[in-house]
């Protein structure tokens, strides 16, 4: 029976021997090992130690200890670090990649939001090109077509096609049939005489309703009549206007009739005021050329 004394100082069967003991053994082994000539060619490395002779590993002391767990910690803090410095720099991809991608999709909203500022943009400049475009075309007509200023009185049926048809077919051409007998024609050519001085670029003139071969019951019963035209086709018919004015009326009566009936508009009045601007400005021009 093995005590805890014989565990702590070692059995003598086990693996305690008494120096001398030992000595002399050694000495013994030694004689009996040169003598054996099998002992020759024998690998130690091949013989297995007996289990009783086999001896316990040494423990590590205090300072070993020590020493392994700083070991330990400064491997686990470079372990750590490294693995910091790996996450960052994935870190750092991930986000580079992010952004990019990012940079692209922003890219391409700027792209196409430059697109459609452009197409808009270039559909305005058109649109106001064409108002640019067709004011100038309208100022030269005004500078080319005639002014009139007056009332033209046609003397046959002749002057009155003639009136109508080879005129600019820009300008309209307003015809009084009228009749002398008539309270209500002769106030009508009053007002058309304030009328025309207004709207000079419109043709008023005025005929007796006989002279165009018009039937004596029309001439009775239609007049005063107002024919208007533009480019040869009739663009207004109107008849009996004595029970539209009465006897007695003013131009601006008229006036606003032929509004009404979107005969005169406010541009041709200001088209007048314009023409007579730009002319003078033309001249202006000319004469600062000559200087």
């Amino acid at each position: 029976m093995t005590t805890l004394d014989d565990k702590i100082l070692g059995l003598k069967t086990q693996n305690y021997v008494s120096s001398s003991e030992s000595e002399g053994e050694d000495e013994d082994d030694k004689i009996m090992d040169d003598e054996d000539p099998r002992n020759d060619n024998i690998d130690l490395s091949d013989v297995a130690a007996p289990s009783d002779f086999r001896l316990e590993v040494p423990k590590t002391g205090p300072k070993g200890v020590i020493q392994d767990y700083r070991r330990y910690k400064q491997l686990e803090t470079e372990q750590r670090k490294e693995k910091e410095k790996e996450i960052r720099a994935l870190a750092q991809k991930f986000s580079v990649s992010c952004q990019s991608s990012l940079d692209d999709e922003r890219e391409k909203e700027l792209l196409k939001e430059l697109e459609l500022d452009t197409d808009e943009f270039i559909q305005q400049y058109h649109l106001q090109r064409l108002l640019q475009l067709k004011e100038e075309q309208e100022r030269r007509l005004q500078l080319n077509s005639p002014k009139f200023g007056k009332v033209i009185s046609l003397q046959n049926k002749d002057q009155f096609l003639d009136a109508v048809d080879k005129e600019n077919p820009n300008v309209i051409v307003v015809v009084h049939l009228y009749s002398e007998d008539l309270q209500s024609c002769r106030a009508m050519n009053g007002c058309l005489q304030c009328l025309a001085q207004q709207y000079s670029l419109v043709k008023f003139c005025k005929i007796i309703a006989r002279e165009t071969g018009i039937s004596r019951n029309f001439t009775k019963e239609g007049l005063p009549a107002l024919l208007v035209y533009k480019g040869g086709q009739t663009i207004g018919n109107f008849v009996k206007l004595e029970d539209t004015f009465g006897q007695d009326f003013f131009a601006s009566d008229v006036e606003s009739f032929l509004i009404e009936n979107d005969i005169l508009t406010e541009e041709l009045e200001c088209q007048l005021t314009a023409s007579v601007t730009a002319k003078k400005e033309d001249d202006s021009d000319s004469d600062l050329d000559i200087d």
